[in-house]
């Protein structure tokens, strides 16, 4: 307890040599050694979603490309953004957000005077249908900002969409069969060296049984037509397929130079400039000013556990379930060795 916040000042050598806190190693019961980040391997467990807890597999979370479909992020603070509901009729789309947020948040009981009292030109009471907005508690950015209309449902949101997502899948493709060529390349070497290997192997024991050398130009005529030598080289194979050589790329050679004038006109607003943390939250679009800020879905995050690359045993290991921060296994080197004061 006296170096809870010096934890520096007492460094233990690990079994790779490096000095490390105690409090970043970890202990191995199988090699009785200290392991540190860097002896260990990491491998995710699972991976969900820090907000719903949506627990996925993990070529399910691939192909949503680790985001989740319900939540989402405020693109002005990076927080949880809340669906709120309001009524549709009573409701103006060109109110303030503070006005709407009042409202909203006012309770269920205006909401039913107000589907209640809604009556339409006949004098008929007719019911009003709910709409739903994302909004965020913490900077007040709601979707109504960037006039984005409200949906009828509350999981009905989509995605904002990428205008380069058609370079993206060409030049996706061009890799796919760049490394489908280079795996059939590695595989026809190991096979060519297995198969050479055990033709030369058969013909030998041949050769050893044949005793007047009668088996000899078979065996020959046999290795030069078994299919060591002939199969397709890479380039064969590149010639064979269909190469699809994406479009190549256009450099911008010509770029426009900055108005001296440009800072000194008061026309211009630079608080509604974003920031390079808003642009590269949306790397897709980057909006350059805040009333093109889009809701992006939540990240994934993951559940890690830590083997040791010695003896391929786990020194820490999680439970699955997201819900719970319980340890399976918590080999942390804390618990086993003794703490040196100083």
């Amino acid at each position: 307890m006296t170096t809870l916040l010096n934890v520096h000042r007492v460094k233990y050598q690990c079994s790779c040599g490096s000095f490390k806190s105690l409090c970043y190693l970890y202990f191995c019961r199988h090699c009785l050694k200290i392991k540190c980040k860097d002896c260990v391997t990491l491998e995710v467990d699972c991976r969900f979603c820090p907000s719903c807890y949506e627990h996925l597999q993990s070529h399910e979370a691939i192909a949503r490309k680790n985001r989740c479909q319900n939540c989402f992020s405020c693109p002005s603070c990076n927080h949880t953004l809340v669906t709120r509901a309001t009524n549709s009729s009573s409701t103006n789309l060109n109110t303030t957000p503070d006005n709407t947020n009042v409202s909203s948040s006012s309770g269920g009981g205006d909401v039913d005077d107000n589907m209640s009292n809604s009556t339409n030109a006949s004098g008929l009471q007719t019911p009003s249908k709910k709409v739903y907005y994302l909004a965020c508690s913490v900077c007040r950015w709601s979707t109504r900002d960037i006039h984005l209309a409200d949906q009828p449902t509350i999981n009905s949101w989509k995605a904002q969409d990428n205008i380069h997502e058609g370079r993206f899948n060409e030049l996706l493709q061009n890799y796919k069969q760049i490394a489908t060529r280079e795996k059939q390349e590695r595989d026809r070497k190991k096979y060519t060296t297995v198969k050479l290997r055990n033709t030369i192997s058969t013909s030998t024991n041949r050769s050893s049984t044949d005793k007047y050398g009668l088996l000899t130009p078979l065996t020959r005529r046999g290795i030069r037509t078994s299919g060591v030598l002939k199969t397709p080289s890479l380039n064969e194979t590149i010639n064979t397929t269909t190469n699809l050589l994406p479009k190549p790329s256009e450099t911008i050679e010509n770029i426009e130079s900055l108005d001296e004038n440009f800072f000194l006109n008061n026309t211009f607003d630079f608080n509604k400039l974003t920031t390079i943390t808003q642009r590269l939250n949306s790397v897709e679009s980057q909006p350059l000013t805040i009333d093109h800020l889009y809701p992006f879905a939540k990240h994934f995050t993951s559940k890690q556990s830590k083997r040791c690359k010695e003896c391929d045993h786990n020194v820490l290991k999680p439970e699955p379930s997201p819900k719970l921060i319980k340890f399976k296994l918590h080999q942390m080197a804390l618990f086993f060795i003794p703490e040196v004061l100083n």
